[in-house]
Protein backbone atom coordinates (compact mmCIF):
# COMPACT_ATOMS: atom_id res chain seq x y z
CA UNK A 1 0.00 0.00 0.00
CA UNK A 2 1.57 3.53 -0.74
CA UNK A 3 -0.75 6.64 0.04
CA UNK A 4 0.65 10.00 1.30
CA UNK A 5 0.77 11.10 5.25
CA UNK A 6 -1.46 13.76 4.82
CA UNK A 7 -4.31 11.07 4.46
CA UNK A 8 -3.07 9.68 8.23
CA UNK A 9 -5.49 10.24 10.55
CA UNK A 10 -3.46 11.38 13.83
CA UNK A 11 -5.45 9.79 16.22
CA UNK A 12 -5.08 6.34 14.55
CA UNK A 13 -2.92 3.78 16.07
CA UNK A 14 -0.05 3.71 13.70
CA UNK A 15 1.95 -0.03 14.83
CA UNK A 16 4.00 -1.78 13.09
CA UNK A 17 6.95 -4.85 13.51
CA UNK A 18 9.21 -2.79 11.32
CA UNK A 19 9.38 0.91 11.11
CA UNK A 20 11.88 2.45 7.88
CA UNK A 21 12.61 5.21 7.64
CA UNK A 22 13.31 6.31 3.88
CA UNK A 23 12.67 4.85 0.62
CA UNK A 24 15.97 4.74 -1.35
CA UNK A 25 17.88 1.63 -2.53
CA UNK A 26 18.31 0.59 1.33
CA UNK A 27 14.62 1.42 2.49
CA UNK A 28 13.27 0.07 -0.42
CA UNK A 29 15.12 -3.37 -0.19
CA UNK A 30 14.64 -4.15 3.14
CA UNK A 31 10.97 -3.20 3.52
CA UNK A 32 10.24 -5.84 0.43
CA UNK A 33 12.71 -8.51 2.16
CA UNK A 34 11.10 -8.34 5.32
CA UNK A 35 7.27 -8.31 4.05
CA UNK A 36 8.22 -11.48 2.39
CA UNK A 37 8.83 -13.14 5.62
CA UNK A 38 4.77 -11.52 6.73
CA UNK A 39 6.39 -8.39 9.16
CA UNK A 40 4.34 -5.59 8.97
CA UNK A 41 6.39 -2.92 7.76
CA UNK A 42 5.78 1.37 7.51
CA UNK A 43 8.30 2.75 5.01
CA UNK A 44 8.07 6.30 5.58
CA UNK A 45 9.27 8.75 2.82
CA UNK A 46 9.63 12.04 3.34
CA UNK A 47 9.20 13.21 -0.61
CA UNK A 48 6.75 12.81 -2.72
CA UNK A 49 6.63 10.39 -5.82
CA UNK A 50 8.64 12.82 -7.80
CA UNK A 51 11.11 15.49 -7.37
CA UNK A 52 9.29 18.68 -5.52
CA UNK A 53 11.17 21.65 -4.29
CA UNK A 54 9.22 21.49 -1.18
CA UNK A 55 10.84 18.08 -0.47
CA UNK A 56 14.38 18.95 -2.10
CA UNK A 57 14.92 22.37 -0.40
CA UNK A 58 14.84 20.64 2.94
CA UNK A 59 18.68 19.29 2.40
CA UNK A 60 19.64 22.14 1.95
CA UNK A 61 22.54 22.93 4.28
CA UNK A 62 26.70 24.89 4.45
CA UNK A 63 29.33 22.51 3.13
CA UNK A 64 33.06 23.60 2.61
CA UNK A 65 35.22 22.31 0.34
CA UNK A 66 32.45 20.15 -1.26
CA UNK A 67 29.10 19.96 -3.29
CA UNK A 68 26.47 21.72 -2.45
CA UNK A 69 24.06 19.35 -0.20
CA UNK A 70 20.91 19.79 -2.61
CA UNK A 71 22.35 18.66 -5.39
CA UNK A 72 24.54 15.98 -4.44
CA UNK A 73 21.48 13.80 -3.50
CA UNK A 74 18.08 13.27 -4.51
CA UNK A 75 14.88 13.71 -2.00
CA UNK A 76 11.95 11.83 -3.83
CA UNK A 77 11.13 8.06 -3.43
CA UNK A 78 13.81 6.25 -4.89
CA UNK A 79 16.23 8.78 -3.21
CA UNK A 80 19.64 9.09 -4.84
CA UNK A 81 18.72 5.94 -7.16
CA UNK A 82 17.01 8.25 -9.43
CA UNK A 83 20.42 10.08 -10.85
CA UNK A 84 22.56 7.12 -10.36
CA UNK A 85 24.86 6.21 -13.15
CA UNK A 86 24.61 2.41 -12.04
CA UNK A 87 28.07 1.60 -11.83
CA UNK A 88 28.78 -1.77 -9.80
CA UNK A 89 32.16 -3.06 -8.72
CA UNK A 90 32.50 -5.85 -6.28
CA UNK A 91 34.16 -5.85 -2.69
CA UNK A 92 37.19 -6.95 -2.26
CA UNK A 93 39.06 -8.17 1.04
CA UNK A 94 41.18 -5.29 1.18
CA UNK A 95 38.15 -2.88 1.09
CA UNK A 96 37.81 -4.42 4.47
CA UNK A 97 40.74 -5.12 5.79
CA UNK A 98 42.58 -2.81 8.51
CA UNK A 99 45.82 -1.16 7.33
CA UNK A 100 48.07 -0.05 9.75
CA UNK A 101 49.75 3.10 7.33
CA UNK A 102 45.67 4.21 6.77
CA UNK A 103 44.42 5.76 9.47
CA UNK A 104 41.09 4.35 11.41
CA UNK A 105 41.00 1.85 7.83
CA UNK A 106 39.06 -1.58 8.49
CA UNK A 107 35.79 -3.04 9.10
CA UNK A 108 34.55 -4.77 12.05
CA UNK A 109 33.28 -7.44 9.43
CA UNK A 110 35.46 -9.20 6.64
CA UNK A 111 34.12 -8.91 3.21
CA UNK A 112 32.65 -13.26 3.70
CA UNK A 113 29.99 -11.79 5.65
CA UNK A 114 28.82 -9.86 2.49
CA UNK A 115 29.65 -13.16 -0.28
CA UNK A 116 26.55 -15.00 0.11
CA UNK A 117 24.58 -12.01 -0.73
CA UNK A 118 26.01 -10.30 -3.82
CA UNK A 119 24.12 -12.50 -5.90
CA UNK A 120 21.11 -11.43 -5.03
CA UNK A 121 22.28 -8.08 -4.82
CA UNK A 122 23.31 -8.38 -8.57
CA UNK A 123 19.89 -9.38 -9.32
CA UNK A 124 18.51 -6.51 -7.99
CA UNK A 125 20.65 -3.82 -9.79
CA UNK A 126 20.48 -5.55 -12.83
CA UNK A 127 24.34 -6.39 -13.16
CA UNK A 128 25.54 -9.85 -13.61
CA UNK A 129 27.17 -11.22 -10.83
CA UNK A 130 30.79 -12.24 -12.22
CA UNK A 131 33.53 -9.59 -12.11
CA UNK A 132 36.55 -11.52 -12.39
CA UNK A 133 38.86 -10.65 -15.48
CA UNK A 134 39.51 -14.46 -16.04
CA UNK A 135 36.06 -14.92 -17.15
CA UNK A 136 35.22 -11.90 -19.35
CA UNK A 137 38.64 -12.07 -21.21
CA UNK A 138 37.25 -15.60 -22.38
CA UNK A 139 33.73 -14.46 -22.75
CA UNK A 140 34.75 -11.25 -24.82
CA UNK A 141 37.19 -12.90 -26.65
CA UNK A 142 39.65 -10.33 -25.61
CA UNK A 143 41.64 -8.91 -22.50
CA UNK A 144 39.63 -5.84 -21.47
CA UNK A 145 42.82 -4.48 -20.66
CA UNK A 146 46.28 -6.13 -21.90
CA UNK A 147 48.92 -5.10 -19.63
CA UNK A 148 51.34 -6.72 -17.57
CA UNK A 149 52.65 -5.77 -14.05
CA UNK A 150 53.35 -7.25 -10.95
CA UNK A 151 52.31 -4.42 -8.94
CA UNK A 152 48.87 -3.42 -11.31
CA UNK A 153 45.69 -5.60 -11.58
CA UNK A 154 43.30 -5.59 -13.72
CA UNK A 155 39.71 -4.95 -12.28
CA UNK A 156 36.23 -4.50 -14.12
CA UNK A 157 32.91 -2.60 -13.59
CA UNK A 158 29.53 -3.33 -14.57
CA UNK A 159 27.67 -0.33 -15.50
CA UNK A 160 23.50 -1.74 -15.22
CA UNK A 161 20.54 0.43 -17.13
CA UNK A 162 21.07 1.84 -14.09
CA UNK A 163 17.90 0.85 -12.01
CA UNK A 164 15.98 3.62 -10.46
CA UNK A 165 14.16 1.99 -7.53
CA UNK A 166 11.16 4.08 -7.10
CA UNK A 167 10.40 3.23 -10.50
CA UNK A 168 11.26 -0.65 -10.54
CA UNK A 169 9.76 -1.35 -7.04
CA UNK A 170 6.76 0.58 -7.03
CA UNK A 171 3.69 -1.41 -8.36
CA UNK A 172 5.98 -4.15 -5.99
CA UNK A 173 5.27 -2.45 -3.12
CA UNK A 174 1.78 -1.14 -3.77
CA UNK A 175 1.04 -4.64 -4.04
CA UNK A 176 2.15 -5.95 -1.35
CA UNK A 177 -0.59 -5.89 1.83
CA UNK A 178 2.37 -6.07 4.37
CA UNK A 179 3.97 -2.39 3.41
CA UNK A 180 2.48 0.39 4.24
CA UNK A 181 4.40 3.41 2.04
CA UNK A 182 4.22 6.94 3.07
CA UNK A 183 5.31 9.44 1.17
CA UNK A 184 5.67 12.90 2.61
CA UNK A 185 5.86 11.54 5.96
CA UNK A 186 9.31 13.80 6.94
CA UNK A 187 10.33 11.98 10.34
CA UNK A 188 11.81 15.04 12.87
CA UNK A 189 12.90 12.75 15.58
CA UNK A 190 13.26 9.31 16.43
CA UNK A 191 11.98 9.30 20.23
CA UNK A 192 13.80 7.39 23.24
CA UNK A 193 12.42 5.62 26.06
CA UNK A 194 12.93 6.95 29.12
CA UNK A 195 15.80 4.87 30.19
CA UNK A 196 17.27 5.77 26.69
CA UNK A 197 18.09 1.96 25.56
CA UNK A 198 15.17 1.84 23.04
CA UNK A 199 13.29 3.84 20.27
CA UNK A 200 9.55 4.44 21.84
CA UNK A 201 8.20 6.14 18.83
CA UNK A 202 8.89 7.88 15.46
CA UNK A 203 7.62 11.66 15.31
CA UNK A 204 6.44 12.26 11.60
CA UNK A 205 5.35 15.52 10.01
CA UNK A 206 3.48 16.18 6.64
CA UNK A 207 4.05 19.02 4.64
CA UNK A 208 0.05 19.91 6.01
CA UNK A 209 1.68 20.83 9.23
CA UNK A 210 0.03 17.27 10.38
CA UNK A 211 1.66 15.46 13.02
CA UNK A 212 1.59 11.44 14.20
CA UNK A 213 3.68 9.15 16.06
CA UNK A 214 4.39 5.44 14.35
CA UNK A 215 5.52 2.83 17.26
CA UNK A 216 7.47 -0.36 15.89
CA UNK A 217 9.13 -3.47 17.33
CA UNK A 218 12.20 -2.24 15.34
CA UNK A 219 13.40 0.92 13.79
CA UNK A 220 15.94 1.46 11.16
CA UNK A 221 17.65 4.43 9.29
CA UNK A 222 18.13 4.56 5.96
CA UNK A 223 18.08 7.93 4.75
CA UNK A 224 21.63 8.26 3.31
CA UNK A 225 24.87 8.82 4.57
CA UNK A 226 24.29 12.40 5.63
CA UNK A 227 20.26 12.28 7.09
CA UNK A 228 20.83 9.14 8.64
CA UNK A 229 23.82 10.87 11.35
CA UNK A 230 21.54 14.29 10.51
CA UNK A 231 18.43 12.74 12.27
CA UNK A 232 20.55 11.03 14.84
CA UNK A 233 21.71 14.41 15.83
CA UNK A 234 18.34 16.08 15.88
CA UNK A 235 16.91 13.50 18.05
CA UNK A 236 18.04 14.60 21.28
CA UNK A 237 14.80 15.35 23.51
CA UNK A 238 16.14 12.65 25.87
CA UNK A 239 19.28 12.20 24.93
CA UNK A 240 22.01 15.12 24.70
CA UNK A 241 23.84 14.91 21.69
CA UNK A 242 21.83 12.57 19.86
CA UNK A 243 21.26 9.09 19.83
CA UNK A 244 23.81 6.65 19.22
CA UNK A 245 26.58 9.24 19.93
CA UNK A 246 28.05 8.14 23.05
CA UNK A 247 31.56 8.12 21.12
CA UNK A 248 31.15 11.28 19.55
CA UNK A 249 31.65 10.19 16.23
CA UNK A 250 28.16 10.75 14.85
CA UNK A 251 28.53 12.75 12.08
CA UNK A 252 32.52 12.53 11.41
CA UNK A 253 34.26 10.67 9.19
CA UNK A 254 32.20 12.19 6.29
CA UNK A 255 34.23 10.95 2.91
CA UNK A 256 33.50 10.61 -0.50
CA UNK A 257 35.44 9.66 -3.62
CA UNK A 258 37.10 12.18 -5.24
CA UNK A 259 37.80 11.66 -8.92
CA UNK A 260 40.79 13.87 -10.10
CA UNK A 261 42.51 14.14 -13.51
CA UNK A 262 45.78 12.45 -12.58
CA UNK A 263 48.29 13.01 -16.00
CA UNK A 264 48.35 12.22 -19.40
CA UNK A 265 49.56 8.79 -21.19
CA UNK A 266 51.35 8.72 -24.31
CA UNK A 267 50.86 5.45 -26.39
CA UNK A 268 51.60 3.70 -29.44
CA UNK A 269 49.00 3.44 -32.10
CA UNK A 270 49.98 -0.45 -32.42
CA UNK A 271 49.59 -1.14 -28.86
CA UNK A 272 46.66 -3.31 -28.92
CA UNK A 273 44.41 -3.64 -25.99
CA UNK A 274 45.52 -0.31 -24.01
CA UNK A 275 42.73 1.76 -23.52
CA UNK A 276 41.93 0.92 -27.11
CA UNK A 277 38.29 0.40 -26.59
CA UNK A 278 37.50 1.54 -22.98
CA UNK A 279 33.63 -0.05 -22.32
CA UNK A 280 32.11 -3.27 -23.79
CA UNK A 281 28.73 -3.99 -23.98
CA UNK A 282 27.76 -7.18 -22.76
CA UNK A 283 24.93 -9.81 -23.79
CA UNK A 284 23.48 -9.11 -20.54
CA UNK A 285 22.97 -5.62 -21.45
CA UNK A 286 25.11 -4.58 -18.88
CA UNK A 287 28.58 -1.73 -20.15
CA UNK A 288 31.85 -3.00 -19.10
CA UNK A 289 34.70 -0.99 -17.82
CA UNK A 290 38.05 -1.93 -17.11
CA UNK A 291 40.46 -0.47 -14.79
CA UNK A 292 43.74 -0.61 -13.80
CA UNK A 293 44.22 -0.15 -10.04
CA UNK A 294 47.32 -0.63 -7.62
CA UNK A 295 47.51 -4.36 -5.99
CA UNK A 296 46.98 -4.13 -2.02
CA UNK A 297 50.97 -5.22 -2.06
CA UNK A 298 52.10 -2.23 -4.11
CA UNK A 299 49.76 0.27 -2.14
CA UNK A 300 50.65 -1.45 1.19
CA UNK A 301 54.99 -1.18 0.22
CA UNK A 302 54.02 2.40 -1.09
CA UNK A 303 52.15 3.52 2.42
CA UNK A 304 49.13 4.56 0.47
CA UNK A 305 45.37 3.09 -0.42
CA UNK A 306 44.65 1.62 -3.56
CA UNK A 307 43.69 4.17 -6.42
CA UNK A 308 42.12 2.96 -9.91
CA UNK A 309 42.86 4.40 -13.33
CA UNK A 310 40.82 5.07 -16.46
CA UNK A 311 41.72 6.89 -19.72
CA UNK A 312 39.80 9.01 -22.01
CA UNK A 313 41.08 9.39 -25.48
CA UNK A 314 41.78 12.41 -26.16
CA UNK A 315 40.75 14.49 -29.93
CA UNK A 316 43.70 16.53 -31.57
CA UNK A 317 41.59 19.55 -31.09
CA UNK A 318 41.82 18.36 -26.57
CA UNK A 319 45.21 18.39 -26.44
CA UNK A 320 47.24 21.49 -24.23
CA UNK A 321 50.38 23.03 -26.26
CA UNK A 322 52.18 20.76 -23.56
CA UNK A 323 50.67 17.47 -24.15
CA UNK A 324 51.29 18.21 -27.75
CA UNK A 325 55.20 19.17 -27.48
CA UNK A 326 56.10 16.15 -25.16
CA UNK A 327 53.51 13.87 -27.57
CA UNK A 328 56.69 14.92 -30.44
CA UNK A 329 59.63 13.69 -28.40
CA UNK A 330 59.87 10.42 -30.44
CA UNK A 331 62.99 10.16 -29.54
CA UNK A 332 62.09 9.09 -25.70
CA UNK A 333 59.10 6.95 -27.65
CA UNK A 334 60.69 3.42 -29.77
CA UNK A 335 57.23 3.21 -31.30
CA UNK A 336 58.98 2.64 -35.32
CA UNK A 337 57.99 4.98 -38.23
CA UNK A 338 57.40 8.25 -36.66
CA UNK A 339 54.39 7.00 -35.73
CA UNK A 340 52.84 9.97 -33.52
CA UNK A 341 51.35 8.67 -30.25
CA UNK A 342 47.68 8.86 -28.93
CA UNK A 343 47.30 10.96 -26.14
CA UNK A 344 44.69 9.55 -23.06
CA UNK A 345 43.26 11.98 -19.82
CA UNK A 346 43.89 9.62 -16.94
CA UNK A 347 41.63 10.18 -14.53
CA UNK A 348 42.18 8.32 -11.10
CA UNK A 349 39.53 7.08 -8.45
CA UNK A 350 41.49 7.02 -5.22
CA UNK A 351 39.72 5.25 -1.99
CA UNK A 352 38.72 8.14 0.58
CA UNK A 353 40.60 7.90 3.82
CA UNK A 354 38.94 8.73 6.53
CA UNK A 355 39.55 11.65 8.70
CA UNK A 356 38.05 12.39 12.31
CA UNK A 357 37.85 16.36 11.31
CA UNK A 358 35.87 15.15 7.93
CA UNK A 359 32.65 15.96 9.76
CA UNK A 360 28.74 17.55 9.81
CA UNK A 361 27.26 19.42 12.83
CA UNK A 362 24.15 20.72 13.44
CA UNK A 363 23.69 24.94 12.61
CA UNK A 364 20.79 27.06 14.56
CA UNK A 365 19.17 27.18 11.52
CA UNK A 366 15.96 25.57 10.74
CA UNK A 367 14.22 23.84 7.78
CA UNK A 368 11.00 24.10 7.22
CA UNK A 369 10.13 20.85 9.18
CA UNK A 370 11.73 22.42 12.25
CA UNK A 371 15.05 20.28 11.79
CA UNK A 372 18.44 22.03 12.26
CA UNK A 373 20.34 22.24 9.07
CA UNK A 374 23.80 20.72 8.52
CA UNK A 375 27.19 22.41 8.71
CA UNK A 376 29.56 19.88 6.41
CA UNK A 377 33.41 20.54 6.37
CA UNK A 378 35.48 18.23 4.03
CA UNK A 379 39.02 18.07 2.80
CA UNK A 380 40.56 14.97 0.96
CA UNK A 381 43.41 13.36 2.94
CA UNK A 382 47.10 14.06 1.13
CA UNK A 383 47.41 10.17 1.27
CA UNK A 384 44.41 9.56 -1.57
CA UNK A 385 46.74 12.44 -3.93
CA UNK A 386 49.71 10.48 -3.02
CA UNK A 387 48.05 7.27 -3.94
CA UNK A 388 46.87 8.83 -7.16
CA UNK A 389 50.28 9.61 -7.99
CA UNK A 390 51.85 6.17 -7.19
CA UNK A 391 49.28 4.58 -9.56
CA UNK A 392 50.27 6.90 -12.50
CA UNK A 393 53.80 5.74 -11.80
CA UNK A 394 53.13 2.17 -12.03
CA UNK A 395 51.11 2.79 -14.85
CA UNK A 396 54.03 4.68 -16.57
CA UNK A 397 56.47 2.41 -15.41
CA UNK A 398 54.50 -0.37 -16.93
CA UNK A 399 54.07 1.30 -20.73
CA UNK A 400 57.66 1.78 -20.73
CA UNK A 401 58.79 -1.38 -19.74
CA UNK A 402 56.02 -2.93 -22.61
CA UNK A 403 58.21 -0.40 -25.23
CA UNK A 404 54.34 0.94 -25.87
CA UNK A 405 54.26 4.50 -24.54
CA UNK A 406 54.79 7.18 -22.11
CA UNK A 407 53.03 8.12 -18.86
CA UNK A 408 52.67 12.32 -17.59
CA UNK A 409 51.98 12.61 -13.54
CA UNK A 410 50.06 16.30 -12.91
CA UNK A 411 51.11 17.42 -10.11
CA UNK A 412 48.75 20.75 -9.82
CA UNK A 413 47.53 21.53 -6.84
CA UNK A 414 44.06 19.54 -5.70
CA UNK A 415 41.85 22.26 -6.99
CA UNK A 416 42.72 22.64 -10.45
CA UNK A 417 42.83 18.58 -11.04
CA UNK A 418 39.59 17.98 -8.98
CA UNK A 419 37.03 16.58 -12.19
CA UNK A 420 34.10 15.30 -9.81
CA UNK A 421 32.62 13.62 -6.76
CA UNK A 422 31.46 10.33 -6.23
CA UNK A 423 28.66 11.20 -4.80
CA UNK A 424 29.13 8.03 -2.08
CA UNK A 425 28.79 9.43 1.40
CA UNK A 426 30.57 7.46 3.71
CA UNK A 427 31.31 6.98 7.42
CA UNK A 428 28.62 9.25 9.71
CA UNK A 429 27.49 6.43 11.05
CA UNK A 430 30.27 4.11 11.09
CA UNK A 431 30.66 0.42 11.99
CA UNK A 432 32.73 -0.66 14.56
CA UNK A 433 33.51 -3.16 17.20
CA UNK A 434 32.39 -1.18 20.05
CA UNK A 435 30.50 2.19 21.58
CA UNK A 436 33.98 4.04 22.08
CA UNK A 437 34.82 4.29 18.17
CA UNK A 438 31.64 4.22 16.03
CA UNK A 439 27.69 4.44 15.76
CA UNK A 440 26.59 0.76 14.69
CA UNK A 441 28.14 -2.85 15.31
CA UNK A 442 28.96 -5.86 13.17
CA UNK A 443 24.81 -6.49 12.79
CA UNK A 444 23.99 -2.69 12.10
CA UNK A 445 22.47 -1.91 15.08
CA UNK A 446 23.00 1.63 16.86
CA UNK A 447 24.99 0.94 20.09
CA UNK A 448 23.65 1.10 23.52
CA UNK A 449 19.93 1.35 21.35
CA UNK A 450 18.53 -2.27 21.54
CA UNK A 451 16.15 -1.66 18.22
CA UNK A 452 17.38 0.79 16.23
CA UNK A 453 19.37 -0.28 13.11
CA UNK A 454 21.13 1.53 9.95
CA UNK A 455 20.91 1.21 6.54
CA UNK A 456 22.83 2.78 4.36
CA UNK A 457 26.45 4.07 3.22
CA UNK A 458 27.00 6.13 6.27
CA UNK A 459 27.79 2.61 8.43
CA UNK A 460 30.74 1.75 5.65
CA UNK A 461 33.96 2.90 8.70
CA UNK A 462 36.13 3.04 4.71
CA UNK A 463 34.83 3.29 1.17
CA UNK A 464 37.86 1.64 0.03
CA UNK A 465 37.93 1.20 -4.06
CA UNK A 466 34.67 -0.16 -4.87
CA UNK A 467 31.30 2.03 -5.66
CA UNK A 468 29.18 1.72 -3.01
CA UNK A 469 25.45 1.10 -3.96
CA UNK A 470 25.78 -3.31 -4.43
CA UNK A 471 27.84 -3.58 -1.55
CA UNK A 472 25.16 -1.50 0.25
CA UNK A 473 22.27 -3.77 -1.20
CA UNK A 474 24.29 -6.58 0.03
CA UNK A 475 24.69 -5.27 3.47
CA UNK A 476 20.15 -4.42 3.47
CA UNK A 477 19.75 -8.08 2.97
CA UNK A 478 22.06 -9.27 5.41
CA UNK A 479 20.12 -6.89 7.92
CA UNK A 480 17.16 -8.39 6.57
CA UNK A 481 18.30 -11.98 7.62
CA UNK A 482 19.52 -10.83 11.33
CA UNK A 483 15.85 -8.66 12.08
CA UNK A 484 14.14 -11.59 10.54
CA UNK A 485 15.90 -13.90 13.10
CA UNK A 486 14.86 -11.76 16.13
CA UNK A 487 11.44 -11.13 15.71
CA UNK A 488 10.13 -14.69 14.37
Amino acid sequence: MLKEATSVDTNEDQQFKVCIIGAGAAGITLALRLARSGLSVALLEGGDLEMTERSQTLYEGASEGYAELDISRLRYFGGTTNHWTGYCRRPGPSDFAIRPWLPETGWPIKVESVDPYLEEAARIVEVASQFDVASWTNRLETNPLNITSADLQQEVSLVGPPVRFGEKYRSEIEATPEITCLTGANVVEIEANASGDRVSAVRVRSYDGKEFQITADYVVLACGGIENARLLLNSDSRIPGGLGNSSGTVGCFFADHAIVRAGQAFISPAASGIFQRPVWTTEDGNTLVPHLIATPEAAATAGVGRCALRANRRNPGQRSFTDRLFSKVSDYLPFGDDAEPEEYELLAFAEPIPNINNRMTLSDERDAMGMRKINLIYQPHELEMQAVEHVVKLFGAALGAAGIGRAQIDTAPFEERFFDWGYHHYGTTRMSADHTSGVVDADLKVHGLDNLYIAGTSVYPNGGIMTPTMTLVALTLRLGDTLEKRML
